[in-house]
C-alpha cells in the first residue's frame, strides 16, 4: 500500500503524468547495484558530492554517505529525495533532472527503509554486446554527468561513437575503469564500477570496439 502512496505523491509533485500510466516497484530495490550507480553518476562526480569537495558537506560515493541525506522510511523528508523535486535543479544544469522512474526508484527505496541492499545474482549478461544495448547504458550511469554533456570535464566527450573512439584507441577508457596506472581512476573520486560492467566493456573492446 505504501508503494502506492509513494507514486500518488510523486505523481502529484511531478505532474507530468496522469493516473492511469501509473506503475509502481513491487520488489525490494537494491541499493549497490540500482541505487548506488545512479547517485554516482549524477552526483557525485568532480565539483559536486564526492569525497574531495564534499558540496554542502555531502560525500555520495558510498551508502554511509547517502545515507547522511537519508531518512529511512520517510522519502517526503529526506534530504535526498526533496533536492531531487526542489524548484533549485539538482542535479544543476547542464545535468538533466531525475525522471520520473529515477525519483520513484530512490522514493522506493527511501521508504522501504533505505537498506545497503545487494541483488542476489551472479549472472552476468554478455550474451548480445553492442555498443548502444549494452555499452551506452552503463556509460550514461557512470560517465554520463562528466563526459556526456556540453562542456565535458577535462573536455573528454563520450557524446559520439568518433569521440569515443578516441579514448578506445588509446586505451584510456579501459585502464581508467579498471583503475590501472597510468590512468586517471574513472569514476572520479568514486568506487570502480561493477566487475560485470567492465567485462561488457571489455567484451565490446575485444570485438572490435564496433559501432553497433
Amino acid at each position: 500500500m505504501y508503494l502506492k502512496n509513494i507514486l500518488f505523491a510523486l505523481v502529484i509533485v511531478t505532474a507530468n503524468v496522469s493516473c492511469t500510466n501509473e506503475t509502481a516497484f513491487t520488489d525490494e530495490v537494491c541499493f549497490q547495484q540500482e541505487v548506488l550507480p545512479l547517485i554516482n553518476g549524477s552526483c557525485a562526480y568532480s565539483g559536486c558530492h564526492n569525497p574531495v569537495e564534499r558540496i554542502s558537506g555531502y560525500d555520495f560515493t558510498n551508502y554511509e554517505g547517502i545515507l547522511k541525506a537519508v531518512t529511512p522510511g520517510k522519502y517526503g523528508s529526506s534530504k535526498l529525495y526533496t533536492s531531487l523535486i526542489s524548484t533549485t535543479t539538482m542535479p544543476p544544469p547542464p545535468d538533466d533532472k531525475f525522471t520520473r522512474d529515477k525519483l520513484e526508484l530512490i522514493a522506493t527505496w527511501i521508504q522501504q527503509g533505505a537498506k545497503n541492499s545487494t541483488c542476489s545474482t551472479n549472472i552476468c549478461d554478455t550474451s548480445d554486446v553492442t555498443l548502444s544495448g549494452s555499452v551506452r547504458p552503463i556509460l550514461q550511469n557512470y560517465c554520463g554527468s562528466c563526459h556526456l554533456v556540453n562542456n565535458p570535464q577535462g573536455n573528454v566527450d563520450f557524446r559520439t561513437y568518433d569521440d569515443l573512439k578516441i579514448y578506445v584507441d588509446q586505451g584510456s577508457l579501459i585502464g581508467s575503469i579498471k583503475f590501472e596506472s597510468p590512468w586517471s581512476r574513472m569514476p572520479k573520486n568514486s568506487n570502480k564500477i561493477p566487475s560485470c560492467d567492465i567485462q561488457i566493456i571489455q567484451i565490446w573492446l575485444d570485438h572490435g570496439a564496433l559501432n553497433n
